[in-house]
């Protein structure tokens, strides 16, 4: 899935699975990004075998990555990605709703307060690409974002059925951020 705007998370795969050590038996791997930081593969069901970040990309991960080489996002750039397109997404807490477009939101601020645990935010594609070719050159893997069908498989977790909790929609109370019967009686 690639993260564009608004909120949205950056994942990445590694491959080929023939670089990396006892693959067959070996279902997570750390990759230290810094001394201080480190990034979790898990590797997803199926053949071929491919590896995924157990999480979103981290804002300490990220900003290892941005530390290393200087990177500035396309959010941070003077030039955004085109006219009327500077900066990030954000919380306006003076005016109590999301914002958009604005020099003062991107990856270091949205707004509220976040950890270097937070998924990294306002991070475009071509961000997320540079941090993977980033992390390809440091690893020595080949480094990329997963395709459609590649995500689908990871959300499947190898599961038969249509959600990963079962083929009912209502399975995924608990588990989807979607609105169900929660947000239905805080709305009224």
């Amino acid at each position: 899935m690639l993260f564009f705007r608004a909120g949205l998370i950056i994942l990445f795969l590694v491959r080929p699975y023939h670089l990396l050590p006892q693959a067959s038996s070996t279902s997570s791997l750390t990759t230290h990004l810094n001394r201080a930081v480190t990034l979790d593969l898990v590797a997803l069901p199926g053949s071929p075998t491919l590896w995924m970040g157990r999480t979103p990309v981290t804002i300490g991960q990220f900003r290892a990555f941005v530390e290393a080489t200087g990177y500035r996002t396309d959010a941070e750039s003077t030039t955004g990605q085109g006219p009327g397109h500077v900066g990030g997404h954000g919380w306006d807490a003076k005016r109590h709703r999301f914002d958009g477009w604005w020099p003062q939101y991107a990856w270091r601020y949205t707004g509220w307060t976040l950890t270097d645990e937070h998924p990294a935010s306002n991070i475009s594609w071509n961000d997320a690409s540079a941090f993977c070719k980033w992390l390809g050159a440091k690893s020595g893997r080949q480094v990329r974002l997963p395709t459609h069908a590649e995500w689908v498989r990871a959300t499947q977790a190898g599961a038969a059925t249509v959600y990963f909790t079962g083929d009912s929609p209502a399975s995924l109370e608990g588990y989807a951020n979607v609105a169900d019967r929660c947000a239905a009686t805080n709305s009224r």
